[in-house]
């Protein structure tokens, strides 16, 4: 009785601590020491696993797999052994598989496919020999990846494939009177390829069934003159880009149907000049994209697919640049997007669809200085992004829609304004994995738990006492814990591994002599489940 009425008042302390961030897990340390382990934002999630590029100094550029575990997260296979780099890039989800470009050194830049295993991956030699067909600009339709590449005679055409060697094969040598060498873009709508031509007499947009006979002309945008097309984007069953009749970038948004007649100049917002239209996202029914305005601000732009529909929605951001990492999340009701006025600087927004409902979310860093929210990702009913709350560097933060809502999920480098500057954040299994900075590790691979099976407070089933401690602890297992054996596992801070033992007895006694002060998490899981709880190392 008194260790059950002990631990409820410990964890009353504990809650009184008001803990303002989680503690990650490090799930591994892909290249040791302070060097990152990742280097690319680009991330595919095929068949429940999260598929990502890590390059160490041992290995080098290489594909790795994490189902959201330690023990999950490894190197899927050393496409090119030893030191050598197998150069891995463009992950791209289809079939089940993750498929990506590589070179193991013998068959030269070629497709691969993986389904997470070394088995399971495996390359189709599309032009064999140690030249490879390099492809590029691979694009995922319904049937078919769609891929820019190298002939036999190192010619560029254009590829598709169902997934098959045999299923592998040459569209086009060359589109229309235009070689393939020109080629800018790649978009699939279904089983058709959008492919955009970018040259000294025309920019074009061609279709193609993935058949030389269907592969046709769809519009030629300014005959015999240069022109320019980018951020081809599919929407339903609408192809969004920017267009520019210029030897110089001064995109416009267009849009295509597929024909002639319905593709066309969406609104000239900025004339003779660079609106650089992006992130083309559907809400409502309606497609929102950035834009850049006459008056030299960009805003927030919405378009029902027609001229007169397409008018500047709101006003929110003056002259900024916005990379690919400034994209836009919605949770169905809302609209999420990164949003820079003068007096709060660049801050999170949303809107219903309305111009009344369009509004900051939070000015999460106070004052002009901006938190810069990026990489939003939505999950489980809230928007997680990378953002510097309250001058605490850019940390993983997360928000409902509201002020109250919007907070700091992690601090990696506490007391210290360091930019953790999460990437590619997803959803695998029960945790959100993501890639971070960390100022003894670079940047490498964590992940925060999601669900309700992180067992806390009085509905925790595990006694930890003495809880806070100094010398040792004792952890209790229920009979339906302990029953079947597990794995006892406590993290630090930082979220490094720092004990682990295998429980098959009820009570687990634990020395923390000579541990270094603070907040850690304990871990027990078995076959069917998983708690985690906190414990406080203090003098």
């Amino acid at each position: 009785m008194f260790k059950t009425h002990f631990t409820t008042l410990v964890f009353f302390f504990i809650s009184l601590l008001q803990l303002k961030a989680q503690l990650p897990v490090r799930l591994a340390d892909v290249n040791p020491g302070v060097a990152d382990g990742i280097i690319s934002t680009h991330v595919a999630m095929a068949n429940g696993l999260y598929f990502f590029v890590g390059k160490s100094f041992l290995e080098g550029q290489e594909l790795w797999v994490s189902d959201g575990t330690v023990s999950g997260t490894h190197m899927v296979k050393d496409i090119n052994p030893g030191q050598g780099s197998g150069f891995v890039k463009t992950l791209m989800a289809f079939k089940d598989k993750v498929w990506f470009v590589a070179d193991d050194g013998v068959t030269g830049p070629e497709l691969w496919y993986s389904d997470g295993t070394a088995s399971g991956t495996s390359v189709i030699d599309v032009v064999p020999g140690a030249a490879g067909a390099e492809p590029n600009h691979i694009t995922q339709g319904a049937d078919y990846l769609f891929f820019k590449g190298l002939d036999a005679n190192y010619t560029p055409v254009l590829y598709r494939t169902d997934g098959t060697p045999a299923g592998t094969q040459i569209v086009v040598a060359q589109v229309g009177n235009t070689p393939v060498d020109f080629v800018s873009g790649l978009a699939a709508i279904g089983n058709t390829v959008y492919i955009s031509f970018d040259g000294p007499t025309s920019a074009q947009l061609w279709k193609s069934d993935g058949t030389e006979a269907g592969t046709v002309l769809v519009k030629d945008m300014n005959p015999g003159q240069f022109g320019l097309i980018n951020n081809m984007t599919p929407v339903g069953n609408k192809l969004y880009f920017g267009g520019s009749k210029s030897l110089f970038p001064e995109y416009q948004p267009w849009v295509s149907d597929g024909t002639s007649a319905g593709t066309f100049l969406l609104k000239n917002i900025y004339p003779n000049e660079d609106a650089a239209p992006k992130w083309f996202t559907e809400f409502k029914g309606k497609v929102y994209f950035y834009a850049e305005a006459a008056n030299g601000s960009r805003g927030l732009y919405r378009t029902d697919g027609t001229s007169p529909g397409t008018q500047l929605f709101k006003e929110i951001s003056i002259s900024a640049f916005f990379g690919e990492e400034y994209n836009m999340a919605s949770d169905g009701n809302y609209l999420y997007f990164s949003g820079l006025t003068v007096n709060e600087g660049r801050e999170l927004w949303r809107t219903d669809g309305n111009a009344a409902g369009t509004v900051m979310v939070k000015d999460i860093n106070p004052g002009s200085a901006s938190s810069n929210p990026i990489q939003l990702s939505f999950v489980d009913g809230q928007v997680y992004f990378s953002a510097n709350f309250a001058g605490n560097g850019e940390e993983l933060c997360k928000t409902d829609g509201t002020n109250a809502g919007t907070v700091q999920m992690t601090d990696f480098n506490p007391n210290n304004a360091f930019n953790a500057t999460p990437w590619a954040i997803r959803k695998v299994g029960n945790v959100l994995v993501f890639s971070a900075e960390h100022p003894s590790f670079g940047r490498e691979l964590f992940a925060l738990q999601l669900t309700s099976d992180v067992a806390e407070g009085f509905n925790n089933p595990l006694l930890v006492y003495p809880n806070p401690t100094d010398n040792q602890v004792v952890i209790e297992l229920p009979d339906d814990l302990y029953e079947e054996q597990g794995l006892m596992k406590v993290f630090a801070s930082d979220g490094q591994l720092v004990y682990q033992q295998v429980c098959a007895e009820p009570v687990v006694t634990l020395s923390v002599q000579g541990w270094a002060q603070g907040l850690y998490l304990l871990e027990y899981s078995n076959a069917r489940q998983r708690i985690v709880c906190k414990l406080l190392v203090a003098p």
